[in-house]
């Protein structure tokens, strides 16, 4: 069960039994929280803190929330989407790759036209049949790893973000270097940290 106590200003008062209570703040304001625990005349309790999470702002500027749309309807087939700076990279259920956006720094995986942006979804078609179970895309980078295990990466490589050997940047999907089988790529900014099948 939950109670809602937002449209109260002060003190907040209520009884709870069980295993575990959970406080949400949803309100900007900060708050404490003091305990009490009143035992039954044949029982006894005793309560403790597990965990408070800090505040989280988020910037709500209507400028980049206003007038949101529905991208891609119910039921899609989308397994997978990740989002770079200025592009964004997406798995479908049959483990295709897809790609859209800026390609400036040749992100989108199709080809070395910088100055052809994609406003739909558009296959990478230069991996041929294989197909892909994980995605990543961050900065101007994108990464995929296939189904045997092994990371493909494409975009900007100027520090050799990339991993595969030099620091030219790809245009479409290169082979990863190090003969590593990979679970995920965890991203990161002008580097990369990604586990193995060993974590």
């Amino acid at each position: 069960t939950s109670q809602n106590f937002s449209d109260q200003v002060n003190n907040y008062s209520f009884t709870t039994s069980g295993t575990s209570l959970l406080i949400e703040n949803i309100r900007r304001e900060s708050f404490f929280t003091t305990v009490e625990v009143i035992n039954s005349s044949n029982s006894n309790a005793t309560i403790e803190t597990s965990s408070i999470q800090d505040r989280l702002d988020v910037n709500c500027w209507p400028r980049y929330l206003n007038n949101l749309v529905e991208i891609f309807p119910s039921g899609n087939s989308w397994d997978k989407i990740a989002l770079g700076i200025k592009h964004a990279i997406g798995l479908d259920d049959n483990g295709l790759l897809y790609s859209w956006g800026q390609n400036d720094q040749l992100q989108l995986g199709l080809g070395s036209n910088k100055w052809d942006p994609k406003n739909t979804p558009t296959q990478i078609t230069s991996t041929g049949t294989k197909t892909f179970i994980d995605i990543d895309a961050s900065a101007e980078v994108s990464f995929a790893i296939d189904s045997d295990n092994n990371m493909y990466a494409w975009g900007d490589n100027d520090l050799g973000t990339l991993a595969v050997g030099d620091y030219s940047d790809k245009p479409y999907p290169t082979l990863v270097k190090g003969h590593i089988n990979w679970k995920r790529n965890l991203g990161g900014y002008r580097f990369q940290v990604a586990l193995d099948d060993k974590d």
